[in-house]
Formats: structure tokens, sequence, C-alpha cells
């Protein structure tokens, strides 16, 4: 509402006087209402500051605590909380709840709150302090390769090895110890360096640096060359090796290469003689590599071994005389027994080269001691286990047996030509024996020459045929084969008879039941090659090494040959001409080789019968 007064000169004072008091009325009442509106306000002031409950009321460090209660600020940082003086950290707040977190050494206490200059509190708060702290102070050694045992020494570990996991850069380390203050763990492979962390009911501590060894590196890249013979100077090229020779072994299939000179990364070494095709293996400490294969390059190198010229002095080496040497055996002790085929002997030659008289003394059928004895043309010998000898009569058409005292007895034959099977002893037949053979269970087996057989005379004497029926080339079974004057035989490992058929130029192979097919060769003549494509002269007899390889007499080709156990046939020494010549294999020369023999060590021994002496062959 609108007044207007309208003071005009000239009008009463007492008019005027009324319109003031009017005024000032109206200003009273509105100073009244103001000064009642004033008085409300005071009325609705912020509430005290008060902590009316918390919860929980205990706990440990870390605890998470609600105060309920009025006149907090909703600010955080704006409300002030301790326990025992030790500050409470606000993490969320309203006017009427406030969450703190218990520190770690708060203690039992009233909790306190400020805000704004205001201070409430509330308690007691029970403080649950932690148990023994996890803490690792020190680890020991603080280097190392895998499978180090590391000692950790701290506090707050679990007895239970089980219950403390330790690791190193996320691989496990395995507990082996426990104990509150002590862990001892093992380093995995390919931890690398780290801190160890250890972790107890879900607390981690770590520890300080552990420096990791990696496995040293032992590797071979190449070889150079790749293939040679005895004494080849190869060079090895890899990591890891020895700076010191001797600190580096080196083989190839188990024989020592001489390690000439060594770096870190190369090695110089000698290939040694015989050693064979295989990997070069390097070993340095504890650590071995192996090579691609190295192609060994066998040599040959014929040398006299005993015998001089025609006659039959004993005597040292190539002070002997033998008059057409014609086989030869070893025993267990490396000596070389010899049928000296045209002396009527057995000579026996030691592994220093001296030669005896073993047994025998001239052309004629006597059995008894030693010399007392008598044989008629002598040529095939074999030994059992027992060191007693046999050997093939051939005139006095007998199989002869020699213990190892030189007893000599008449084992199978009457000494009339014949064929007489199924007889006991000397009530048996055979027509010009050459070669015998003896299997492992003992029984004798007899190349019967001019009967095309092989003869079995089992332990107790009785006398069969146990291949082949009349002359041919025949292959079969048992008594349906053919042979045309086997001369020799010998087993492998397996059981298995291996017979020269020297006037089929063929190797025969006969199975223990029996069944005869050929090995080898095919006609008369000269060919290298495998199988059926090789061919041979009249070859005499026959031996086997440790390998299974075989060797054979080809006597009119004046030549050894050598048979792998897969039939591969090769010249292993001789020129084919007929002659006397020692050194290597492809220039030495024989004169109607018919016996071979083979050593512990591989060596190949010929008679050399026209030359009347025992030639050597070494093979490395």
């Amino acid at each position: 509402m609108k007044h207007t007064t309208n003071f005009t000169p000239g009008k009463s004072f007492a008019a005027s006087k009324k319109v003031i008091t009017w005024l000032a009325a109206i200003t009273t009442v509105v100073a009244l209402t103001f000064t009642s509106s004033c008085k409300d306000d005071e009325k609705v002031v912020a509430p005290n500051l008060t902590i009316t409950s918390f919860s929980p009321t205990s706990g440990g460090p870390g605890t998470a605590v609600e105060l309920i209660g009025a006149g907090f600020s909703p600010t955080a940082s704006l409300n002030a909380v301790s326990i025992n003086g030790k500050v409470c950290p606000v993490t969320s707040a309203t006017a009427t709840k406030v969450t703190i977190t218990i520190p770690a050494d708060a203690g039992s206490g009233f909790i306190m709150i400020t805000v704004g200059g205001k201070t409430a509190q509330r308690g007691t708060f029970t403080f649950i302090p932690d148990p023994i702290p996890l803490v690792v102070t020190s680890i020991s050694p603080t280097t190392g390769p895998k499978n180090t045992a590391v000692t950790i020494t701290g506090t707050g570990f679990s007895t239970i090895t089980s219950a403390n996991v330790v690791t190193l850069n996320g691989k496990v380390c395995p507990v082996t110890n426990a104990t509150i203050t002590s862990l001892t763990v093992t380093i995995p492979t390919d931890a690398g360096s780290g801190n160890l962390s250890v972790t107890v009911a879900g607390k981690t501590a770590q520890s300080g640096l552990f420096t990791f060894i990696p496995d040293p590196i032992l590797s071979i890249t190449s070889i150079a060359p790749t293939t040679g013979a005895k004494n080849t100077t190869v060079t090895i090229v890899g990591a890891g090796f020895s700076t010191t020779a001797a600190n580096n072994a080196v083989t190839i299939n188990g024989k020592v290469c001489a390690v000439t000179n060594a770096t870190d990364t190369q090695l110089t070494v000698t290939i040694p003689p015989a050693a064979g095709s295989g990997v070069i293996k390097v070993t340095t400490g504890t650590l071995t590599a192996e090579s691609q294969t190295f192609d060994f390059i066998f040599t040959t190198t014929v040398s006299t071994f005993a015998g001089s010229g025609e006659g039959s002095a004993d005597g040292s080496g190539t002070s002997a005389q033998f008059k057409k040497p014609h086989d030869l055996v070893f025993d267990a002790n490396g000596n070389l027994f010899v049928t000296d085929g045209d002396n009527h002997k057995i000579r026996r030659i030691t592994t220093t080269g001296d030669v005896s008289t073993f047994a025998g003394s001239s052309y004629g059928f006597t059995d008894g001691s030693g010399n007392t004895a008598q044989f008629q043309f002598i040529k095939g010998i074999a030994i059992d286990v027992n060191r007693n000898l046999y050997v093939a009569d051939e005139n006095s058409q007998r199989i002869r047996k020699i213990t190892s005292g030189g007893e000599v007895s008449t084992l199978a034959g009457n000494g009339s030509e014949g064929s007489g099977d199924n007889t006991v002893g000397i009530s048996a037949q055979f027509r010009y024996p050459s070669g015998v053979a003896v299997d492992a269970s003992g029984n004798i087996y007899v190349a019967d020459k001019d009967n095309h057989r092989i003869r079995k005379i089992v332990p107790s004497g009785e006398v069969s045929t146990f291949a082949g029926s009349s002359e041919g080339a025949a292959d079969g079974n048992g008594t349906s084969a053919q042979f045309k004057k086997p001369y020799d035989a010998v087993f492998d490992a397996s059981g298995n008879m291996y017979v020269t058929d020297s006037d089929n130029h063929k190797i025969r192979k006969i199975t223990p039941a029996g069944e005869v097919s050929t090995f080898a060769g095919s006609s008369y003549g000269f060919s290298d090659g495998p199988g059926a494509t090789a061919q041979f002269q009249f070859i005499k007899g026959i031996a086997i090494d440790a390998n299974g390889n075989l060797y054979v007499a080809d006597e009119n080709s004046h030549r050894i040959r050598k048979i792998t156990p897969a039939g591969v046939v090769s010249t292993l020494a001789g020129t084919g001409s007929e002659g006397f010549a020692d050194g290597a294999g492809s220039t030495a020369q024989f004169n109607y080789p018919t016996g071979v023999a083979v050593d512990a060590n591989g060596n190949v021994y010929v008679a050399d019968k026209d030359n009347h002496k025992i030639r050597k062959i070494t093979i490395d």
C-alpha cells in the first residue's frame, strides 16, 4: 500500500504531530518484528560434537572403524581423529558418520575427534597388535647358479615349510627348512637375478638382490674336416671350452682325441687310431657337447708277425720258421695257435711273438701228449671255452682234440675216407675235412670238404649231417642244400654259421634252424661290392670280429677280403698279385693265404701259406 502525506506550510502543527506519531508507531512495529526474527535464527545453530558409538571396538593395525555421532564435518580432512595421540587416517565422512583406519602403533585407548575447535571422545578401543612382523633382514649367499641353497634370515616366518612361499622373479624356490627366523630355499633353474619374495599368511617381504649365475654354455657348432684317417687334425668350433687344453676331454667312440690347442671357442684335436666313425664328444667340467658325425677312414698296414722262410724252427718272431701254415686261432689269453700244415704240427705264438711247438712231430697218426702225437696235413683249427683245440686232420680223415695241456686225442673219424653218419666218435667217417667251428653249446661243426657237407659232432660224440647233401650250389634247409668243397666255418653272436663254399666262390649262411642261403659272392673272379655282385677265387679260411665283420682268405686272388654284416664286400689288403710285401694294405702282397684270425683289438692275422709266414694286418 502506498501512503502519501502532504505537509503543507500553513497547516496546523497539531496535524503534523499526528503524522509523526503514526510514523513512529510503524517504525516500532518493524523494529520489533526484526528483533523477533533474529531470536528465531539463534535456535538452529550446529549441534554439539559427540561420538555416540563406534564399531568394531577392537582390532589390529589397519582395522577400519566407523564413528557414529553428531557434529562431524562432511569434509574428511576437517575431522582430526586419534587414539593415544596416534593419528587415525579418515577415509570417509558425513555429518553423522566418520570412517577411520587404526594405525600400526595405536595401542588401546579412547578414540578422540576434533572438529572446528570442538573435541569429543569415546572409548575404549581395544588394540590387538600384529603377531611377529614379517621381515627379511639378510640372505646368504647373495649370488649363485641353479640349485644354490640360500639361507633367508628375518622374522615372522612359519615353521611349516609349505606355509612359506618364496619366489624369485615369479619362479618358486622350494623351501627345504624353516624356523621362525630362518628359511633355507633352493634357487630354481633359469631364475634370473632379483629380490627373493617371501609370503606368509598373506603378508609379503622382500630380500635384497640375489645375483643369479646362469649355467655355462658348452656347444659345438662345427668341425673341420669332417672325414679323415688316424692322426687327422680336427678343429672344433663352439663355445664354453676351457682355455686349459687338459680340462677338455675329447673322445670319438670312447677313444681319446689328444687336445693340442684350446681357446674358449676353438679346440684342435688329433683323431686316434682305429677311432671309427661317430660324433666327437667334448666334456668340460660337468658339461658335454657332441659334434656332427666324423667319418673315419680306416687304414690297413701289413707286417710280418712271425716266420721267415720254409722250415720248422722255433724262435721269436721272424727267426721262427713254418712250412705252409694253414689256419690259426686265438685263445682267451691272446696266444695264437697255428696249424703248420706241412710240418704236421700245432705251433703256439705268444703275445710277444715267441714261437714254439705245442703238439705234433711228423707225418702220421698217433694220439698222445705234445710232440709224441702225429698229424697228416692238418688244416682248420678252432677252440672252445675250456681252451680245448679242435683240428681238421685232413689226410687222416679225422677230427682231433688237443687239451690246453697239449694232450692229443681223436674226437671223431676212423681214418677211412667216407661219409658215415649217426655213429659215435671213431666210427664216423669224413672225406678230407678242412675246417672246424665250435658253437656256444660246445657242438663241433666240420667243413667236410670232399663230402660237400657240414657235419655236426655233439658233446656225446655222435656225428650227423647238419647241412648239405651232394656237390652243387643250392640254397635250402639242411640236407636239401648243396655245397661244393666247403672249406671253413665260423659262428656269429646270434648262432648263425658262415661257411666259405670254396669251389662255389661264395659265403654261405646257415641259421640255427639249418636254413642255408648265399650271403655274398657269385662266381669265380674278383669284384668288391654288395652280396651277389662280389666275386671270390677259391676262398679258404674265415674269421669274425666283435662287430660282426667277416674276414676271408681269398686264396687264389692273394687278398684278404672284408664282408660287413650287411654283406658288402671290400678288399682289406693285397694287390691281387702273388708275392710278398709288407706295407699299406693296398700295396701289400700275399702268396696263397689260407687262414685268418682276429685278436681282441680287431687286428687280423693271416696264415700266408706259400710265404710260410704269419702276417699281421693292423686296422686303424
